[in-house]
């Protein structure tokens, strides 16, 4: 009898994608042993509704480059293909047959505050008929290593504190100051190729 595959899905705007996504999502994928972590950039983000700065094919673009040379990840385009608003629950049930179980295991991998504010999503109490829940606690900790703790409905995941946000990213980016290290040299070259979040003249 074959393994179950593990797969956690992340998801965001990624407005752009920096090192403080991807730096706590490798930590709960260590932790939880997921095989892959599945990158799902946001057409619409529901609980955003002034909408992305860059348009989705951008923000889709920065993902897959910032991630192509790393087996853990792969980034989705399911969102942006079906477009609209994009909910959680209409993801899980799509990705849900393409990952069927009982060979698959689906993780959704949140953080705490999306977690403090689960009653707000669409038909939240049915996420967790498709996928196992886990939310990311982004505290300073002086321990050796990071550690779970388990709710009843829901895998808390100790992950490191990276004060950086794709808002400061932007606001950097606009005022002329350097990102370099904050995002990938790939996310960097297309930023500066497409004039993405600078100022306007």
């Amino acid at each position: 009898m074959s393994a179950v595959t593990r797969i956690g899905l992340f998801g965001g705007s990624f407005d752009p994608p920096h090192i403080g996504h991807f730096i706590p999502v490798r930590i709960v994928a260590e932790l939880l042993q997921l095989d892959k972590v599945i990158v799902i950039p946001s057409a619409l983000q529901p609980h955003k509704r002034a909408g992305a700065v860059a348009d989705g094919e951008d923000r889709y673009l920065m993902v897959a480059e910032t991630v192509k040379n790393d087996p853990l990840f792969e980034v989705s385009r399911i969102e942006l293909d079906r477009g609209g608003v994009s909910y959680t629950i209409e993801t899980l049930e799509e990705m849900s047959k393409r990952f069927p179980g009982p060979d698959y295991r689906l993780f959704l991998i949140i953080g705490k505050d999306s977690w403090a504010g689960l009653d707000r999503w669409k038909q939240a109490d049915r996420l967790g008929d498709y996928a196992d829940i886990v939310a990311m606690e982004r505290t300073i900790t002086d321990k050796k290593h990071f550690h779970i703790r388990r709710e009843k409905d829901v895998t808390f995941v100790n992950t490191p504190l990276i004060d950086v946000s794709s808002t400061v990213i932007r606001q950097r980016i606009a005022a002329g100051k350097s990102v370099h290290l904050w995002i990938s040299s790939e996310t960097e070259r297309i930023i500066r190729q497409k004039r993405l979040y600078h100022a306007k003249t």
